[in-house]
């Protein structure tokens, strides 16, 4: 009885070693990623206009969001790196919470490529066994991502604000010439 007593013992020890290597290895492989990686990438980074910046100031998940893109370009990855589950919520409630004047199926076409980039940005970091290179890819394909999503809100608004009506030329159309 003994005996059985002190190999359980050495094998839960086994296993809270292996936990901590996993766990180590994992810090190692998010952190090989440096802040001149990331400002060495070449894209083309949209901000929010003023117009944008007021329309979207109530819509607290695309602050947040914001928030953490600014964090990963400074290599802090916690936000995309937690549990899929989590990203999967979050993003519910950003598709939920879309202030009514930016709820156009563009905004929502570039919601979705975002959730996409996201979504394989997240596995791109969590999993051990992709490449430096991909995982720099994926940050850039969502920062582009984000990028065009500012992109189409800013034209959007823009679109809206210099509503140009037909100018009158002067042509009457038959139904008021036959009164």
């Amino acid at each position: 009885m003994l005996f059985f007593t002190c190999i359980l013992l050495f094998k839960c020890g086994d296993k809270t070693e292996l936990a901590v290597e996993a766990e180590s290895s994992t810090k190692s492989t998010v952190n090989t990623i440096s802040i001149q990686t990331i400002e060495r990438l070449r894209y083309n980074d949209y901000i929010l206009s003023p117009e944008a910046e007021v329309e979207t100031s109530g819509w607290n998940e695309y602050i947040e969001l914001a928030k953490q893109v600014e964090y990963l370009k400074k290599v802090d990855l916690s936000f995309f790196t937690q549990e899929e589950s989590n990203l999967a919520s979050f993003i519910v409630e950003f598709k939920e919470n879309i202030p009514e004047s930016l709820n156009t199926k563009p905004v929502k076409a570039r919601i979705l490529v975002l959730e996409t980039r996201l979504l394989k940005l997240n596995n791109d970091l969590t999993l051990d066994n992709i490449p430096d290179n991909e995982k720099t890819e994926s940050i850039k394909n969502f920062l582009v991502a984000m990028s065009n999503l500012n992109f189409v809100i800013n034209k959007k608004l823009e679109f809206e604000n210099n509503d140009v009506s037909r100018p009158d030329l002067g042509i009457v159309s038959d139904t008021t010439q036959q009164q």
